[in-house]
């Protein structure tokens, strides 16, 4: 979810989660990692894949003539107290791919964060 200004790619859902919710740590791809603990799982819209078999493909996929990117405006501080304040351990990118909002995750990631992600990026793409 970018737009091209003047040859220079800008996000468009900085800030914007489209869903964050309070999830045990093992419902996550990890193994031994905090067991049982709580992850705050954060995603935006947004996926680089278009898989017909996505359980997450109302939010991952929602249809550009929209004409507007949909979630709520939630700063990256707010994302850490919001964890600190549920008890999480760890921030987990979930449920769309992260590399979308790398920008918002990284200043999200004050500690312990994972990104469950099925990527094809590459440091010129980021």
């Amino acid at each position: 979810m970018r737009e091209n200004r003047a040859g220079v790619l800008y996000t468009l859902v900085y800030g914007r989660p489209i869903s964050m919710a309070i999830d045990p740590i093992e419902k996550k791809p990890l193994f031994h990692f905090l067991p049982g603990s709580a992850s705050l799982s954060l995603a935006t819209v947004g996926c680089n894949f278009s898989c017909s078999f996505c359980q997450n493909s109302d939010i991952s996929q929602i249809p550009p003539d929209q004409g507007r990117v949909v979630g709520k405006t939630v700063d990256p501080e707010e994302v850490v107290e919001a964890a600190v304040q549920a008890e999480c351990r760890s921030i987990s990118y979930t449920y769309t791919e992260p590399t979308v909002f790398y920008e918002y995750a990284r200043d999200c990631a004050g500690w312990l964060p994972h990104a469950v992600s099925r990527t094809s990026s590459s440091p010129t793409a980021t």
